[in-house]
């Protein structure tokens, strides 16, 4: 039950970090497109290393999402000149879209090396 609470308050703390950081109350992992490159992590994770640990399974995850972040922030720089509120939600966005539909290709190679004929 505390870890429960603990964890609550620690996803409302980052939430409203990346609120007040951004500039912009619609700010989340999944408009930024920051949980879509964790998703493309952990299917690249299941790709390259199919019997992974579970630490295994969240550095990749964890290096996806970073890798979107910092793309996101390029994108978001290089047209705007300055990563905006706006431009970030755009970059964030089609990054997402992207991320996504990669992560169908991921799973689904994952998928067709991994089960056994």
């Amino acid at each position: 039950m505390l870890a429960a609470f603990i964890v609550g308050i620690s996803f409302a703390v980052s939430g409203a970090l990346m609120q007040g950081v951004t500039n912009n109350p619609m700010a989340s992992p999944s408009i930024l497109g920051i949980n879509a490159g964790a998703s493309f992590g952990l299917a690249i994770a299941m790709i390259i290393v199919p019997a992974a640990s579970l630490n295994v399974s969240i550095l990749f995850a964890f290096l996806g999402a970073a890798l979107a972040t910092g793309v996101i922030l390029f994108l978001a720089k290089r047209v705007g000149g300055k990563a905006t509120p706006v431009y970030l939600a755009l970059a964030g966005t089609a990054i997402g879209a992207v991320s996504t539909r990669l992560d169908c290709y991921g799973y689904r190679a994952g998928y067709r090396y991994s089960v056994p004929r």
